[in-house]
């Protein structure tokens, strides 16, 4: 009959013993995953510039010491699932991750970065699992699907050379296209000035701040002709440089955010929100206002937070805030604090203060390391006491009434494994008072500078172009690899980031 006949034979007899469709569950998994067994998704994307495949793979809840080899081959038009069914050639390969089986997390998505396939809408790729030394009992499997979840341009499915019918693998497509819809970015992260009132301990923006710059007036007016036109649809104040500090200093610096008359944000030390900026704040279009302390203790706060006043006196100006809005829920009102080793016993009394000032949320994000002397204050280093702090913070922010956005213990179990994808290049950018441009907020990923080119011209440019094919694929820029953001909760490179740098700059140097 033949290697082809054989595989239609075994698909038509796959089919002929199906249960019916109102029987079967819509997801289940394909079985371990053994020596000689393989799994085969054939699909065909429906976009180009396709950039990840992430099957959801489970560990039948135990640890499983064996790897798990995940390829993903380019397939000839033409009997693609009979193709996908035998050895294909290495010519075809255009993407293969190997995976240790006691890192996999159960029931997780796992990302398989790709180098970005540029023209990938409708052609026939197969994706196929294998663990050569896995046996019975030690063995991964993956998850299937026979409605939404299924993958996304599903063809055929093969468990064992057996056809699984309607079932195809249960995962998500990721596409990164080069190019951003609109002329200029839908949002912004300003930051007028490149000075700040203050010089804190953990600030990540010591590079912009080395030397004083103000947008200047023209860059001012192609910013408000954005928003004129529609294409600016919301705006932050960059941390980098306080807003109400700047207004205060130079003047007109309020005014100008306000002025744009689109939904904005407001990242302040609080220092400068006087009666004046209440007043004006609360008649604009503000949706939510930040107040980054970091403490709940004078010492500890102007430690920290080198240069400010006491805390009682910036205490005063939130509180002056928080009466005025009354109970209307509009603006959301915020505390930052910043996660460090030598703060974390305040974290349970910061939010006692949040609720006794009538704010809404407190706000946490780990210190970002990316200079060595703040390595030493980075809570991976003290997980153990972060995640007894973090129970209790959680039971006591449920119990006053305070929405607390904190990230879990270090070992929890994250929705997916690797890091997350970004969305950044297409929704938003950084524009530095210098006039630079950076695709966000992390050091390191500047496009450019509107004084020496236009946003139209930066926008969907070389630069960012190819920022947006790097960003999510399988070598992505080196700023994006120790992302705080889009993280990786068990990986120290995305706490530590100085020290990542060193490691990769000594790699480097070595090869």
């Amino acid at each position: 009959m033949g290697v082809i006949g054989n595989i239609l034979s075994a698909v038509r007899r796959s089919r002929l013993f199906l249960e019916p469709a109102a029987t079967l569950p819509e997801q289940r998994p394909a079985g371990e995953i053994v020596g000689g067994r393989k799994v085969v998704q054939v699909f065909r994307p429906a976009a180009d510039h396709l950039s990840s495949i992430s099957p959801l793979l489970a560990t039948y809840a135990g640890v499983r010491d064996c790897r798990l080899i995940l390829s993903l081959y380019a397939l000839p038009p033409g009997g693609e699932t009979e193709v996908a069914m035998g050895d294909l050639p290495a010519a075809w390969l255009v993407g293969r991750m190997d995976l240790d089986g006691t890192l996999i997390i159960d029931n997780a998505f796992q990302d398989f970065r790709l180098i970005t396939i540029p023209q990938a809408a409708g052609r026939s790729f197969a994706l196929v699992l294998e663990s050569p030394d896995a046996a019975m009992g030690n063995a991964l499997t993956v998850w299937l699907h026979s409605g939404a979840r299924r993958l996304a341009g599903h063809v055929a499915c093969f468990v064992n050379g057996e056809h699984q019918g309607g079932y195809g693998l249960m995962a998500e497509l990721g596409h990164s296209p080069p190019s951003a819809d609109g002329p200029v970015p839908p949002g912004l992260l300003l930051s007028p000035v490149t000075q700040c009132n203050l010089n804190c301990v953990h600030c990540i923006s010591r590079e912009t701040r080395a030397s004083v710059a103000r947008l200047d007036d023209k860059l001012r007016d192609s910013i408000r002709e954005w928003s004129r036109r529609g294409w600016l649809r919301a705006v932050d104040t960059d941390y980098s440089g306080d807003i109400l500090w700047a207004d205060h200093r130079f003047g007109g610096e309020l005014d100008f955010i306000i002025g744009l008359n689109v939904p904005f944000h407001v990242n302040t030390n609080g220092i400068h929100l006087s009666q004046d900026a209440c007043e004006r704040l609360l008649a604009s279009r503000l949706q939510s206002l930040n107040v980054s302390l970091d403490a709940a203790t004078d010492v500890t706060y102007r430690r920290i937070r080198r240069g400010a006043p006491p805390l009682d006196e910036v205490l005063i100006n939130l509180r002056r805030l928080s009466d005025a809005r009354g109970s209307r829920r509009q603006p959301a009102l915020l505390l930052g604090f910043t996660l460090m080793r030598s703060n974390l016993d305040e974290l349970l009394s910061f939010i006692r203060l949040a609720a006794g000032l009538g704010f809404d949320v407190v706000q946490c994000r780990h210190l970002e390391a990316y200079t060595a002397d703040m390595e030493a204050e980075s809570l991976w280093f003290d997980q153990a006491r972060y995640a007894e702090i973090w129970g209790m913070a959680v039971a006591l922010a449920a119990e006053l009434g305070i929405k607390l956005e904190i990230q879990g213990p270090f070992d929890a179990v994250p929705a997916r494994a690797g890091r997350g994808a970004c969305p950044e290049p297409w929704r938003s950018a950084v524009v530095l008072g210098n006039g630079d441009v950076m695709a966000c907020c992390i050091p390191g990923t500047r496009m450019g500078n509107l004084r020496e080119t236009s946003m139209e011209e930066l926008w969907n440019g070389p630069a960012y172009q190819a920022f947006r094919l790097a960003v999510n694929s399988a070598e992505p820029p080196a700023a994006c690899r120790t992302c705080p953001i889009y993280r990786d909760p068990r990986d120290a490179d995305s706490y530590l980031q100085h020290r990542a740098r060193r490691k990769s700059d000594a790699s480097g140097a070595t090869h």
